[in-house]
């Protein structure tokens, strides 16, 4: 019997040490556990306790009786000294359940006075690592509550948008989709798309021996124009048209999470409602990226001159070079990387345009709800009003600014592949040493070569006009209606007129790389602090 006894409280000891990862002591009579540094929030922690039976009394051998009940431990706390009100049976019961209920900051000291031992340093210790596991609770039901918010906020969009869906049309719809793609959290999937397409086609380039290709000049220069050597399809391609559509797009999806607060009756029209009155645009806009944008500029600018070889009359480029003048690759295998190129070029202007026309739509849309404030008097929405459309000005701005970046480097491609030096870095560096008098060997045009600027000039015109146009219909709306001035016209003209002059002056002269550094650097600061964003704002028109 004694040799059973013993292997009962072995058995015993050993489970209890299984199960029980603390220090166990024992305290006045009672079962002591100590607290841990591991961070467990109260429920948890309380949970580990009250199983472990922490606090309450053992027997001969040093176990406690059992685990807590809330009977058990509403008796220890009211036998507690210096107690008097004790405790309700039905405060107890709260802590045993699974909610997101608090503890009393003096309900609190009883309950570390029971963990304690009723010992003063340890019911101390306790207190401490109590109020620290209360605080993380807190921080959890907070994060919680953020998180069914979000996921009921992102409920109501889709609701919203599906609901919208099944009142328009087709077009309507179609516009819907263009913006939940170009707008909210999908954006960067649209960059990591255009960097993704790019990728094919480098590596094509590459495989093909398209990265860094020459041919002889009829001057005899053996002229590098290979795909390494073009920024329109570098510079351009994985840089400025990201960051353009990013713009855009942050700026509409800024918008559109704030337009709530501005929303001032139940009949005003949705976003979604906005977005599809606008669908015959966002088919305009489809309609020429894939009939002028792609077709035509593919059909006149590779598919001809590919099949004419070198009788074409245009310059080589890294992809007409293939037949043209000698041939590296059979046509067979040329003109399909060229449609696919041509294709990439309609698809990302395609953003940028959708893009634009949803910035322009949100600056409708900002004048249409604000149009007649409820109160002139109240200055907190006439504030946020303002506030929000000087940002959606930025936007523009900022898009003018990219646009003209854009519509710089696709010129500076041009003009280099008509010129008669061997590569591009030659081609600036030369231009530069002969402006500062250094070498006096000046750059000149192929024979025969003229630079095609209608296209990109074009596209410049557009984005111009669109951001300007959005740009003015809210200066005239903020200065009318709420009697504010949000840019001034300095502002908003004086850098984009000198980019614009410097694409007008790019291959006119020697010297003008000194023009094109001076206008990449005052560019990019523009695009990283837009002198919209840091302009103070203008107090009330009286």
């Amino acid at each position: 019997m004694e040799k059973l006894r013993t292997h009962d409280t072995k058995r015993k000891r050993t489970t209890l040490n299984d199960t029980v990862t603390r220090n166990d002591l024992v305290k006045n009579g009672k079962f002591f556990v100590a607290p841990q540094q591991n961070d467990k929030p109260f429920k948890e922690l309380f949970a580990e306790l009250m199983a472990q039976g922490a606090g309450s009394p053992v027997d001969d051998d040093g176990f406690p009786a059992g685990p807590w009940t809330p009977e058990t431990l509403t008796d220890a706390i009211c036998a507690l000294r210096g107690n008097e009100e004790g405790i309700e049976l039905r405060t107890v019961q709260r802590w045993f359940q699974d909610n997101d209920k608090g503890i009393l900051p003096k309900n609190v000291g009883l309950l570390a006075r029971i963990f304690g031992c009723d010992d003063g340093t340890e019911a101390g210790n306790w207190r401490v690592a109590l109020n620290k596991s209360i605080t993380l609770q807190k921080k959890i039901r907070l994060a919680n509550k953020d998180a069914v918010a979000d996921r009921s906020k992102t409920d109501n969009q889709v609701s919203a948008f599906k609901a919208s869906e099944k009142r328009h049309p087709f077009s309507a719809r179609m516009a819907l989709r263009i913006n939940a793609m170009l707008t909210g959290g999908t954006y960067i999937f649209v960059i990591i798309m255009i960097w993704g397409l790019w990728s094919i086609l480098g590596m094509s380039a590459i495989i093909l021996g398209l990265a860094e290709v020459s041919y002889t000049t009829d001057s005899g220069t053996e002229k590098q124009v290979g795909l390494y050597q073009a920024p329109a399809w570098t510079i351009e391609k994985l840089i400025l048209i990201p960051v353009y559509f990013l713009i855009t797009s942050r700026a509409v999806s800024a918008w559109i999470d704030s337009r709530h607060q501005f929303v001032r009756s139940p009949k005003s029209e949705t976003w979604e409602d906005r977005v599809a009155s606008f669908a015959p645009a966002f088919f305009l806009v489809i309609l020429v990226c894939v009939i002028v944008v792609f077709a035509l500029q593919w059909y006149g600018t590779y598919y001809l001159p590919l099949l004419a070889g070198p009788d074409s009359g245009i310059e080589p480029n890294w992809i007409r070079v293939a037949t043209n003048p000698i041939t590296i690759i059979p046509t067979s295998i040329i003109i399909p990387l060229s449609f696919y190129g041509g294709m990439f070029i309609g698809f990302v202007y395609w953003v940028c345009f959708s893009g634009l026309l949803l910035l322009y739509i949100a600056a409708r849309d900002i004048t249409i709800l604000n149009a007649n404030l409820s109160d002139p008097t109240d200055t907190q929405p006439i504030s946020a009003t303002v506030t929000a459309a000087r940002d959606l000005v930025t936007a523009f701005y900022r898009c003018i600014i990219c646009g003209a970046l854009i519509n710089i480097a696709i010129k500076v491609d041009a003009i280099y592949f008509i010129s008669d030096t061997e590569s591009l870095f030659k081609f600036l560096k030369l231009d530069l040493l002969s402006a500062l008098g250094v070498d006096g060997n000046a750059w000149t045009y192929l024979a025969g070569r003229e630079f095609p600027s209608f296209v990109s000039a074009i596209f410049l015109l557009i984005i111009t006009s669109f951001a300007y146009v959005g740009i003015y219909q809210i200066k005239l709306f903020t200065e009318g209606a709420l009697r504010h001035q949000v840019v001034t016209h300095a502002q908003v003209i004086t850098v984009p007129a000198f980019l614009m002059f410097t694409y007008a002056m790019l291959g006119e002269f020697t010297g003008f790389t000194l023009l094109l550094i001076a206008s990449v650097v005052v560019g990019v600061m523009q695009l990283a602090r837009p002198a919209t964003s840091i302009a103070p704002l203008a107090p009330d028109r009286k």
